[in-house]
């Protein structure tokens, strides 16, 4: 076969997956929310299927000519049908236009939200259609060049209810009565520990699973002052590193909350650090979600194990865990926040991207525990996720096991230098260009800090068309 000749079987392929689409007897359902969600769904998953050949042909759609067709669509989305099959990049503008039109008009009739998520649910319930604006209306809006994954859709997340096996579980914050402040930025704290150790068992030769954790002034002091600088802060969002919190941690970390709270203005999310539980016979690496007076909202989970060698040269140790089998997305009424432990945002053994990437949230907050290595891997998947959604990533990792002269010595160390040999761990602290950054601007010496994301430079900033 003929390279013009594949390209063109591509590209029919894709145009028949638009023509089911086109000739689904929801179309000529009554007009309601459900229906207009599944079609969107299908509508929307044919158009990220679009052959890479074509996809720059989305690129070229201009803002303004979408924006104006997209309103006369609205009108008239019964007579998209059958008729003369133009070009493929004219099937797109059409496809996109209609695409926008079901966004536009689920928009308008979304009321209040009731019985969420499960009012979300597609009919066919392969997919949450999920009415909160997406990342780039609030960064001024659409703009002609953006690919579709950015600009495709404006008022609603498409969010499947699987992906490659693994379940994507969605819960709604209880404080969704609390109003945004008005730029809607929220304020982080990233919480380490001060001369952190981590005491394993082995179950196996092979094996190992965390048994209690210690740190220089006692994990109830720091934890205590962690929350006491988060309040000062005026933080709504907290981080705590992977495997740095036993279940008596989380407790003491509640009970701080609920004598003296969070004070935000935006839902406050509060991730304690991750522990190795049993459950029902099995090891799970978990980690819990309080609101900001200490109660659980959600408990989440680790899907990808590592491998830990305590020092260099020593016997490597996996991980005696179960996946947890979830990506848990926290819904506000103006964000969705993912959640991924350590591996499950960096992992790239199998030479796919991690299942997190693949999901249109706003945050991903990520406990991590690690080397060099894990934050840099974990700072090259935030910014892919940057690229393709718009979305932020916090990671706070505790830097553990310690490489002998290195970061071991970083909390006791009073070397006011800056740098990597210092570090009592590593934060990502959601940069608008991860990839601008080096590892020592991702080292951390202080055990606990407070940051808001960075914006776009002027310069950086494509104009509107």
């Amino acid at each position: 076969m003929t390279a013009r000749a594949d390209d063109e079987l591509v590209t029919d392929l894709w145009l028949e997956g638009l023509e089911a689409v086109k000739a689904d007897p929801l179309w000529r359902e009554p007009r309601s929310l459900q229906n207009h969600r599944t079609l969107l769904s299908r509508l929307y998953e044919v158009l990220l299927e679009l052959p890479s050949i074509r996809a720059q042909d989305f690129e070229r759609i201009l803002e303004t000519d979408l924006a104006a067709a997209t309103a006369t669509a609205k009108a008239r989305l019964d007579k998209f049908g059958p008729g003369r099959i133009p070009p493929a990049k004219d099937r797109l503008h059409d496809a996109a236009v209609l695409l926008r039109a079901l966004d536009a008009l689920i928009h308008e009739d979304e009321g209040r939200w009731s019985n969420a998520p499960d009012s979300w649910l597609t009919l066919d319930g392969r997919f949450y259609v999920i009415p909160v604006r997406r990342a780039v209306v609030k960064e001024g809006g659409p703009r002609s060049g953006q690919f579709f994954s950015r600009r495709g859709l404006l008022h609603n997340r498409v969010i499947p209810r699987h992906v490659e096996g693994v379940r994507i579980e969605v819960d709604l914050h209880p404080d969704m009565s609390l109003k945004a402040r008005a730029d809607g930025r929220r304020t982080f704290g990233a919480a380490l520990f001060t001369d952190f150790a981590l005491v394993t068992e082995h179950p196996t030769q092979t094996s190992f699973v965390a048994t209690s954790s210690g740190c220089r002034n006692g994990m109830e002091a720091e934890i205590g002052d962690h929350c006491d600088r988060a309040r000062q802060g005026a933080c709504d969002t907290v981080v705590w590193p992977e495997l740095t919190m036993a279940p008596d941690s989380v407790t003491h970390l509640a009970r701080n909350l609920l004598h003296l709270p969070l004070d935000t203005k935006l839902p406050p999310v509060v991730v304690a650090g991750s522990w190795h539980i049993q459950v029902g016979g099995s090891w799970k690496n978990l980690a819990t979600v309080l609101d900001g007076r200490g109660q659980k909202i959600l408990t989440f989970g680790k899907n990808q194990k590592f491998t830990l060698r305590t020092e260099e040269g020593a016997a490597a140790y996996r991980e005696e865990i179960d996946p947890h089998g979830a990506i848990h997305i926290l819904a506000t009424e103006d964000e969705l926040i993912a959640f991924a432990i350590c591996k499950d945002f960096c992992d790239l053994s199998d030479g796919k991207l991690p299942v997190v990437s693949k999901l249109d949230v706003d945050l991903v907050l990520v406990p991590s525990m690690g080397r060099e290595d894990t934050i840099l891997a974990h700072r090259d998947l935030a910014n892919h996720m940057k690229v393709a959604h718009g979305t932020r990533v916090v990671v706070a990792q505790q830097a553990y096991p310690h490489k002998a002269g290195g970061a071991s010595k970083a909390a006791a160390s009073d070397t006011p230098e800056r740098g990597v040999r210092y570090a009592t761990g590593y934060v990502l602290k959601a940069p608008h260009d991860p990839k601008a950054l080096e590892l020592e601007d991702l080292a951390e010496r202080s055990n606990f800090t407070t940051f808001q994301r960075s914006e776009a430079s002027r310069k950086s900033s494509p104009a509107k068309s």
